[in-house]
């Protein structure tokens, strides 16, 4: 379980970078 999560924690953390990139551009 602790690789599951940390693999979530790292796909939340590219979603909310993406996320901010999209909304600067």
């Amino acid at each position: 379980p602790l690789f599951s999560n940390l693999n979530l924690t790292i796909k939340k953390g590219v979603v909310a970078i993406v996320g901010s990139s999209g909304n600067g551009k």
